[in-house]
């Protein structure tokens, strides 16, 4: 084919740089074939640095998610899985890039609703998080996340809780104010509101908007998040007034901040402008809609 791999060119070496370049220019042409031979190829020439090596976990992770697209499920299994076993074989079982491996294999596990296997696999890796890292690790949060997740999409919603939980108690104290901890206090949240537990959901919203609000700018997209959320719980109880006030402080923040035209002031006008107009409040909801750009 015209621009593809010459034979000349199949046992020559790919510059790390290139390999990415040169395959993702033929995944976005569809040219699925001669992409996957570049990704091959090139880890046939990354055996050298080692399976810890950024450029070989990137070649591994790009050829697997080729497969993944191409809903060759199987073989992208297969690359993961052979990666694992290497670098369990050569490195550290914290190392992050076996742990990026093992992420990438329950994902996939997940996407295929292969859950045991899924669950397995994010369990495996929070037992070597939790033995290297510090118990608030940013990596161990995410895959208590994940495995969080994983519950809830099974509806095994106690253990998922439990997971949150832990979760907030290791990272809180370590990193109270990072998106990913308040990311993991919104999560637990709605697990509470997803089962009518209102007061808890109402307890984690307000002290995950009042550290926003603590760390972050008012017209941080986190803090807007954090206040709609609150607002909404409000809301679906009928608590029309509480409501109103935690959206009439998020205005009045994002209008000390930002731009009248800015989008995140422009989303708590049209949210406000709603909650009147469930009240009957048509006039002020109108008002406030004209300053709606």
């Amino acid at each position: 084919m015209p621009g593809g791999v010459s034979e000349a060119q199949r046992d020559q070496p790919i510059a790390p740089p290139t390999v990415g370049n040169l395959a993702s220019l033929y995944e976005s042409q569809g040219r699925y074939e001669e992409a996957e031979e570049v990704y091959v190829r090139a880890l046939a020439g990354q055996q050298q640095l080692g399976p810890g090596h950024p450029s070989t976990l990137t070649t591994v992770t790009n050829l697997a998610h080729l497969y993944e697209g191409q809903r060759r499920y199987r073989e992208a299994e297969e690359v993961y899985v052979q990666a694992l076993v290497e670098q369990q074989r050569q490195l550290d079982p914290g190392h992050p890039s076996t742990l990026a491996t093992m992420t990438n294999l329950a994902h996939l596990y997940e996407g295929q609703r292969r859950y045991r296997e899924a669950e397995e696999v994010y369990a495996q890796a929070l037992v070597e998080q939790q033995r290297q890292l510090d118990p608030g690790h940013l990596s161990t949060l995410a895959t208590m996340t994940n495995l969080a997740r994983l519950y809830e999409g099974q509806k095994r919603y106690r253990e998922a809780e439990e997971v949150y939980v832990q979760a907030l108690s290791s990272s809180g104290s370590s990193n109270p104010g990072h998106p990913s901890t308040l990311a993991t206090m919104t999560n637990l949240a709605r697990l509470y509101e997803g089962q009518r537990r209102y007061a808890e959901a109402e307890e984690v919203y307000v002290q995950s908007l009042a550290e926003q609000q603590h760390q972050l700018d008012p017209g941080h997209p986190s803090t807007l998040e954090a206040a709609n959320s609150l607002a909404h719980l409000y809301e679906g109880q009928r608590r029309y007034e509480e409501a109103e006030e935690v959206y009439a402080r998020a205005l009045a923040g994002q209008e000390a901040k930002l731009e009248p035209d800015h989008p995140h002031t422009q989303v708590t006008l049209g949210n406000l402008a709603r909650l009147l107009d469930m009240q009957g409040r048509h006039k002020e909801a109108e008002v406030l809609r004209e300053r709606i750009s």
